[in-house]
């Protein structure tokens, strides 16, 4: 019985041993185990702050009791959960950041094309000023000449209006001269003998006191001075006359002696020998 009592002894000894061994071991895990949770609570609220979670606190990952664990793995899921998110938000932004690295780049490229492009525009909008400006210039010096010519043409045309007023004049004059020329050579044959007066005139006033008759034609008719005409009333001859003044349109004649046969008045009718 003793000896059993001391085995008794001895192996409650060693299980004292070992559970003050297991006690010292689990205080130092203990200590190991605190400091890691810490770590991840504070890890775990850096990453809830840096993803903006705001609704997470790192005092609802504190397990004080078996109960609590639910708490802890809801808290831990939303937090996954969360993240999860913004690593897809993350995924989508580098996408569209590279698609925009993309457009960044063919918009360069158009950007460059779109300079060259603008420097050629450039170039010919330089090239097409100077050209309208040359343009500009010889329309200019052309609308100075037309306006020149213009100038020109008012004094030619005034010229020929007056070469025309000149020449009508002449054309007049040369009408004049012809007919004054024609009546000068009809008088001139008359005078001549050539040519009879071949006009009839009608006496216009008499003069028995100083012998001479007004006839009602002149130098119209033709008639010259020193030709006779004979005075007639009706069939019946009453006189004969020699013209001695001859004006446009009448004529002084003097009545030859002798002549005056039947007394010539007022009405009668002038003719020439041969009419």
């Amino acid at each position: 019985m003793a000896k059993v009592l001391k085995i008794f002894i001895v192996l409650q000894l060693l299980v004292s041993i070992a559970a003050l061994a297991l006690g010292v071991i689990l205080f130092a895990q203990r200590e190991v185990l605190k400091t890691r949770t810490q770590n991840l609570e504070n890890g775990a609220q850096a990453f809830a702050d840096s993803i903006r979670f705001e609704e997470f606190r790192k005092d609802q990952l504190v397990v004080k009791l078996p109960e609590d664990f639910p708490t802890q793995q809801r808290t831990l899921k939303g937090l996954a959960a969360k993240g999860q998110d913004q690593w897809q938000e993350l995924q989508d932004t580098i996408q569209e950041l590279a698609i925009t690295r993309k457009d960044l780049a063919e918009t360069r490229e158009t950007l460059e094309a779109t300079k060259i492009e603008l420097g050629d525009a450039r170039d010919q909008i330089a090239q097409l000023t100077q050209d309208l400006n040359e343009t500009e210039a010889e329309l200019a010096q052309a609308n100075e000449r037309i306006a020149d010519l213009d100038d020109q043409v008012a004094d030619l045309g005034a010229e020929l209006a007056a070469l025309k007023d000149d020449f009508a004049d002449l054309e007049e004059q040369r009408d004049d001269l012809v007919v004054n020329l024609e009546g000068c050579q009809k008088e001139l044959n008359i005078a001549i003998g050539l040519e009879e007066i071949d006009a009839t005139g009608k006496v216009l006033l008499v003069s028995h006191e100083w012998n001479f008759v007004v006839l009602d034609i002149g130098k119209e008719k033709h008639v010259v001075p020193d030709k006779e005409m004979l005075i007639h009333r009706g069939d019946e001859l009453v006189g004969r006359v020699r013209i001695s003044a001859v004006e446009p349109k009448i004529c002084v004649a003097e009545i030859l002696p002798g002549s005056d046969t039947g007394e010539i008045q007022r009405g009668d009718y002038a003719i020439s020998p041969e009419g």
